[in-house]
């Protein structure tokens, strides 16, 4: 379970480009510089690739995300992982959740103007308590 709360900030730095020096490199060669081409290399690698980045003794994706990526709780989220569809769905998930932190949710277009009604409705009570306060005073 993700547990730390991000900023903003955090989550754009994690979808961003890691530096050219901290790109995740496979047996084969591919590379990944961010989150969403991880996803993608692992998708396309073979199996016998794929355990050798992940397999009893070492766990290269929990790696690459610790210390390239920085995001803590992904990496301990994929430290748990045994298969190629764990890892993932542990991956997909954590990107859907950077993303709605980044661009915010999508308010469906009756709720948005129903919000917008009672914002509207508000201001007129408000502004006309004050105008009646003011009004006594003048």
């Amino acid at each position: 379970m993700i547990h730390k709360p991000l900023t903003y900030h955090e989550a754009s730095g994690m979808l961003e480009d890691v530096h050219e020096g901290k790109h995740f490199r496979t047996k084969e060669g591919a590379t990944a510089k961010n989150l969403h081409e991880l996803y993608d290399v692992i998708r396309k690698m073979g199996d016998a690739e794929f355990s050798h980045h992940l397999n009893a003794d070492k766990n290269d994706f929990r790696e690459w995300v610790h210390h390239a990526v920085q995001d803590y709780d992904l990496a301990q989220e994929l430290g748990k992982c045994k298969s190629r569809e764990q890892v993932m769905a542990k991956l997909e998930k954590r990107l859907d959740h950077l993303h709605l932190i980044r661009h915010g949710p999508v308010i469906p277009h009756k709720l948005y103007m129903d919000y917008a009604l009672y914002d509207f409705l508000g201001g007129i009570i408000v502004g006309l308590m004050v105008g009646l306060v003011v009004a006594t005073l003048v």
